[in-house]
């Protein structure tokens, strides 16, 4: 019966993946070309072109440039540790609710280990996963305006950011990758465990249509969560951005 669960919504998912377009980009987005390399005489035309014809003005107006690069590049810091905070206030929660369970089930004041165990699991090996996706993300968005601060400098301030005083550091936002992806080979050595343990792998080797439902949809789920994540939804392209504008009426009520 579950079998038959199971190949349902996957045959469906399927369906509507090939006949709608917008669902099917959830779980794979290719990849727009809809971008253009640029050689640097044409990185910095794009600017001279809209720059004021007075010297001064033009020299204010690189300066503020390179105000405006360091700014957001600040600002992207900061996001990049309060999503890394948000995770970290997952991860303790769901690792105290784990240990509890699991503890219970140990000294016997539960018969077997609940299913909800794994389904924490679940949860973890899909928040850890999107931490460490968001991690690249916020670091790629960071690493992007430091490059408008290397080439905006170099050209007329000179190479202050890029002048260092050691030849080797420590990235803290790889560091911080790698914590994450240890919180992901973690949940998975907790869920293999708990598959391990209650017989999972023995029982139903032969016979797939008597697994758990909680257990195979949520393992089912996950899988599709970490797609989306990876080639899907949760891909940023930068394709082609079809803006529209619309223009309301509004009418002023006098007394």
């Amino acid at each position: 019966m579950l079998f038959s669960y199971l190949f349902f919504i996957v045959t469906a998912l399927f369906l509507i993946a090939i006949c709608f377009r917008k669902f099917r980009h959830i779980f794979y987005k290719p990849y727009p070309r809809a971008i253009k390399q640029l050689n640097e005489i044409e990185f910095y035309d794009q600017f001279e072109q809209v720059m004021p014809v007075n010297q001064s003005a033009r020299t204010e107006r690189w300066k503020e440039l390179i105000e405006k690069a360091w700014k957001v590049r600040d600002f992207e810091i900061e996001l990049y540790w309060k999503r890394a905070n948000y995770f970290w206030l997952f991860q303790v929660p769901a690792f105290g609710g784990y240990f509890l369970i699991n503890k219970n089930s140990i000294s016997g004041e539960l018969s077997a280990k609940p299913d909800e165990l794994f389904v924490i699991t679940c949860l973890g090996i899909t928040f850890s996963t999107a931490w460490f996706l968001i991690n690249k993300g916020s670091k790629a968005w960071q690493r992007h305006w430091e490059e408008y601060i290397d080439l905006l400098e170099r050209k007329y301030y000179g190479p202050f950011y890029q002048t260092v005083s050691t030849d080797r550091t420590y990235s803290v936002s790889k560091i911080n990758e790698i914590i994450s992806s240890a919180f992901i080979g973690v949940w998975i050595l907790f869920a293999f465990q708990f598959l391990s343990s209650e017989g999972y792998f023995e029982t139903y080797s032969n016979d797939i249509s008597t697994l758990n439902p909680m257990i195979a949809f949520s393992a089912f789920f996950t899988i599709l969560a970490i797609v989306s994540m990876k080639f899907g939804f949760g891909r940023g392209y930068f394709g082609e951005r079809r803006i529209r504008m619309y223009s309301r009426n509004h009418r002023f009520v006098n007394p």
